[in-house]
């Protein structure tokens, strides 16, 4: 793959499984067998503190490394060191690292505690079963500390331990995206928001989800493109794709479920309404934005990492005392310092008006064909836009020069 310029990025899951029936059948998996060697897994509780707590995830009975424990990175390290030997990969994506289980807490009795610490609790947030989806709250680690008090830290530990391996084994730069997150995430890894809908809804809130991350200190997070549960059509899919473009993180991602999304499926070959454009020419349209920026958003998240900041951010952290730039967020979005993007990411959700926003200055369009024409605004203004599905608005702050 290395040859041919094709990087992968394996998805790993948290849980280690106890059988991997895809390839071994019944037989003990055997980076499980290396973790019972090492004693690096999750227990029961603690009055089966010599039990390893049995989760389930897509290879049925997992178990569960305790980043807590003194042989985890050692472990962690080669069984990443196998893979790595097997199939070079350039990056890792760990999923379902919350860690994520099919069991609403406890999948087999004899593993339940016989006074359930969420039974104690005096409020519960939000009012539902926080093991819904998830591992027994009672399970603890090898400090003692229950899950109930380590649970947001699962992923973050596990992203620290992987962005060890790349650094101090392989001696690269690290590039992991998580499913889970927490404070201090941004300092290993970059986050992907999960598990969507194919609903321009979805698409629409992607762009605040995006937002939201790059607050917390994580500038590279993005959305599943296209959407991840449900069918998608080839409109939504080639206007996501154009809004995609702009995550710091671009993905397309899929149900196995769902109808074949990929942009060269059959779909994208059919015309839009009434022009001589296919769906198709639109997202690849898009990649190459894309890659056109790919120089400026180095730039400027090169630079978040060293001074703070954010990156893909509202206009109104730029603006705050320009009253129009708190209207329609997801719409006007400020790329670091110098670019600011329009685009009608809610296209479909609601019936307004399809403007985009202007605070007073001069803006300078890109990626506009012929000679560049710069527009001063004495004060801030609202312009209309096309609706089609390539449409966007890209302009360069007056006064700024960028990498491109």
């Amino acid at each position: 793959m290395k040859a041919a310029n094709v990087a992968w990025v394996p998805v790993i899951p948290s849980g280690i499984p106890q059988r991997l029936r895809s390839v071994g059948g019944n037989a003990p998996y055997q980076p499980y067998l290396d973790g019972l060697a090492d004693d690096v897994y999750l227990k029961a509780h603690e009055h089966k503190s010599d039990v390893y707590f049995t989760g389930q995830q897509m290879e049925d009975n997992t178990v569960f490394v305790d980043w807590t424990h003194k042989n985890s990175n050692k472990f962690w390290n080669t069984q990443l060191g196998y893979l790595h030997a097997a199939v070079p990969f350039s990056g890792v994506w760990l999923d379902l690292n919350e860690p994520s289980s099919v069991c609403t807490g406890v999948c087999y009795w004899d593993q339940k505690a016989q006074h359930p610490v969420q039974q104690k609790l005096t409020y519960i947030p939000s009012g539902r079963n926080l093991e819904e989806g998830t591992i027994s709250l009672d399970v603890i680690d090898s400090k003692g500390n229950l899950q109930l008090d380590t649970h947001n830290l699962y992923g973050v530990q596990q992203a620290a331990v992987t962005d060890q391996f790349f650094r101090s084994t392989l001696r690269q730069r690290p590039f992991i995206m998580s499913r889970s997150s927490f404070a201090g995430l941004g300092k290993f890894a970059g986050r992907t928001l999960g598990n969507n809908y194919s609903k321009p809804s979805y698409m629409s809130y992607s762009v605040t989800g995006v937002m939201m991350q790059n607050i917390v200190g994580i500038p590279m997070a993005g959305a599943d493109i296209c959407g991840y549960e449900g069918d998608t059509s080839a409109d939504l899919c080639a206007r996501w794709y154009t809004v995609g473009a702009f995550y710091p993180f671009s993905r397309n991602h899929n149900s196995k479920a769902a109808v074949a999304q990929e942009p060269y499926a059959d779909m994208f070959n059919a015309l839009y309404g009434k022009t001589a454009f296919t769906y198709k020419q639109i997202i690849s349209n898009s990649m190459h934005n894309k890659m056109s920026l790919v120089r400026y958003y180095y730039t400027e998240i090169n630079m978040v990492q060293k001074t703070g900041g954010t990156f893909f951010k509202p206009l109104f952290f730029d603006y705050p005392n320009d009253a129009g730039a708190y209207n329609h967020q997801v719409r006007n979005v400020m790329l670091g310092e110098s670019i600011k993007l329009g685009i009608l990411a809610d296209h479909g959700v609601v019936s307004q008006s399809n403007k985009i926003y202007f605070p007073k200055g001069t803006w300078c369009p890109i990626f506009i064909i012929g000679a560049v024409r710069c527009k001063t605004y004495t004060v801030g203004t609202e312009e209309a836009v096309s609706t089609d599905p390539w449409t966007f608005q890209l302009h360069l702050k007056a006064g700024r020069i960028v990498p491109f």
